[in-house]
């Protein structure tokens, strides 16, 4: 990087001192060159201060983990944090995570909530979640998969516990549309962590260029996202293991599993 601009400049030089009758001209395209030169490496460090500012990682998330007695909503937090043993609380439990990305060379904290699997402890979802960091919250359903014959039920009480407390909160309508629309652009422009595409494929207009700022996204599936809370909705299935229990000791086949599976799926479509 720092060779050519010297090459460039003897060139000038050079094209100055063969000819007296366009030494003007040629001294001034040699200044010019420089100046082009020095412009394109600030514009060259400024995008990429800025590219780099834009990639930090965000402060202030909240995770909220909701499910049964005995899901496991604890102990899934505890691995994360690489914790063995951990003391179960009640009512409203805290931690929190410490991020880092060595990519970018950044780290950040995420909040986790854990609320009690007894709705007598619901009110207190004030204390993780409100009007003003709800745009920053994603709703954690952690699913027991040793009693599955429960998992539908399970779901559709956390996800009605949820959205009565949002509703509560009192959310004017237009930031709650916003936060509605961000949701299904956030699935309609996915892309896999890492990739470098602007847009998902699979929503991506084929007729339109790549390099084309004005690219079409397509509108979501039938059935998805009609439940839209505005806030990202996760379900976590614990306690897969059992599953070979359940087919030994209750006859399970695959045929159930297969049917679950598909009841969850559609679960998550919706939210």
């Amino acid at each position: 990087q720092c060779s050519q601009p010297v090459k460039m400049a003897a060139a000038g030089r050079s094209v100055s001192v063969s000819s007296n009758s366009n030494a003007n001209t040629s001294t001034l395209e040699m200044h010019n060159g420089d100046d082009d030169d020095g412009q394109n490496l600030w514009s060259s460090i400024l995008s990429e201060v800025s590219t780099h500012s834009r990639s930090k990682l965000p402060s202030g998330k909240n995770v909220l983990v909701m499910g049964e007695d005995g899901a496991g909503k604890t102990t899934l937090v505890a691995k994360l944090q690489n914790i063995e043993e951990y003391m179960k609380g009640r009512g409203l439990e805290y931690l929190y995570f410490n991020v880092h990305d060595d990519d970018i060379d950044d780290q950040t904290r995420c909040n986790v909530w854990i609320l009690d699997g007894d709705l007598y402890h619901k009110g207190l979802q004030k204390f993780a979640v409100s009007s003003d960091n709800l745009s920053d919250t994603l709703a954690l359903l952690v699913l027991d998969m040793s009693r599955p014959w429960t998992a539908l039920d399970s779901l559709q009480k956390w996800a009605s516990v949820l959205r009565e407390y949002i509703d509560k909160l009192r959310i004017p309508p237009e930031v709650m549309r916003d936060l509605e629309q961000k949701l299904v652009r956030h699935f309609q422009e996915y892309t896999e962590p890492g990739t470098e595409i602007t847009a998902s494929p699979q929503r991506r207009n084929p007729s339109v260029a790549d390099g084309d700022e004005e690219s079409i996204v397509l509108p979501l599936g039938e059935n998805t996202l009609t439940h839209n809370l505005g806030v990202p909705v996760v379900v976590v299935c614990t306690k897969c293991d059992a599953i070979s229990t359940l087919e030994k000791e209750h006859d399970y086949r695959d045929e159930h599993l297969d049917f679950i599976q598909l009841h969850i799926r559609r679960f998550c479509l919706q939210y």
